[in-house]
C-alpha cells in the first residue's frame, strides 16, 4: 500500500480517518471531500413520518465480517417483539448466520436474503421497515446512509467512517460504539421509545447532491492543479 501511494501524485480520501493513515505511508498531498452520493434510480415510497411502527428493520448490503451482522443479532436479543431483515450478497458461509440465528432463538423474528436486489426493489423494501442499521467494526466511507434518507428512512450507525458526518446522532439517526452489543441494544430500544421514531423519522433530509459533487470536484482539480503546472515547467 505505501507503494502503491507514494506512485501517485496526490490522494482524495472521503474521511479525515483516511487521510491520517495515509499519512503515515506516504509524503504525497492528501485531501479529504466528502464521499457525493450516487443513488439508484427510482422514485422512493416515502410514508408519513407519523406512521405507526412496523416493528422491523433492516441490515442491506454486503455482509462480511467487519459490517457487525452477529453483533446485531445479539442485540436483537434484547429487543423484545421487533423483526430483522438481513438482505445483500454474502462473503461469509451462510450456514454459519443460519447457525447463530438459530443459537440466539431468533428463528421466528429474522428473515435472511443471500442475494443482490436489483435497484427498482430497494423502495418497496425500504417502506417496510422503520430504520436501516448499519453496525460495522469498521468502515471508511459509504453511501448506505444516503439511501436511507433518500427513502425517508432513520439509521443506527456506529461511531466509523464517514457516519458521525452523515447521521445527526439523536435528530436523523441513532449512533453507537462500534463493536457494543449493549450500546447496539440500547440504541435499538431508544427508537421505539415513544415519539422517538416518528421525531427522527420527521428530521430525515436527503442528501445534498449538488454542493457535494461540487466540494468534491472543486478539491479534485485543486489536488491536479499543482501537479499540473509541474508537469508544464519540467517540457
Amino acid at each position: 500500500m505505501s507503494l502503491l501511494m507514494r506512485s501517485a501524485g496526490a490522494i482524495l480520501v472521503h474521511t479525515a480517518a483516511e487521510r491520517d493513515a495515509l499519512m503515515q505511508l506516504t509524503d504525497r498531498p492528501v485531501a479529504v471531500a466528502a464521499l457525493p452520493p450516487h443513488l439508484p434510480a427510482g422514485v422512493p415510497l416515502i410514508r408519513r413520518p407519523d406512521r405507526p411502527p412496523t416493528r422491523r428493520l433492516l441490515f442491506f448490503g454486503k455482509v462480511r465480517h467487519y459490517k457487525g451482522v452477529d453483533i446485531l443479532l445479539q442485540a436483537l436479543t434484547h429487543v423484545p417483539d421487533v423483526e430483522l431483515s438481513i438482505v445483500g450478497e454474502f462473503y461469509e458461509e451462510l450456514s454459519e448466520l443460519h447457525a447463530l440465528v438459530d443459537r440466539l432463538g431468533l428463528t421466528d423474528r429474522v428473515r435472511v436474503r443471500p442475494e443482490y436486489l436489483p435497484a427498482e426493489q430497494i423502495p418497496e423494501m425500504f417502506a417496510e421497515v422503520d430504520a436501516l442499521v448499519l453496525p460495522y467494526r469498521t468502515a471508511t466511507a459509504s453511501q448506505l446512509v444516503a439511501l436511507a434518507h433518500w427513502h425517508g428512512l432513520p439509521t443506527v450507525v456506529t461511531r466509523v467512517g464517514n457516519f458521525p458526518e452523515t447521521v445527526r446522532d439523536g435528530v436523523d439517526g441513532l449512533i453507537c460504539t462500534p463493536g457494543d452489543v449493549a450500546d447496539l441494544a440500547r440504541a435499538l430500544g431508544e427508537l421505539y421509545q415513544p415519539g422517538r421514531l416518528e421525531s427522527l423519522r420527521a428530521a430525515v433530509q436527503p442528501a445534498e447532491s449538488e454542493d457535494t459533487w461540487r466540494r468534491y470536484l472543486d478539491t479534485l482539480r485543486a489536488l491536479a492543479e499543482p501537479r499540473s503546472n509541474a508537469d508544464e515547467g519540467t517540457r
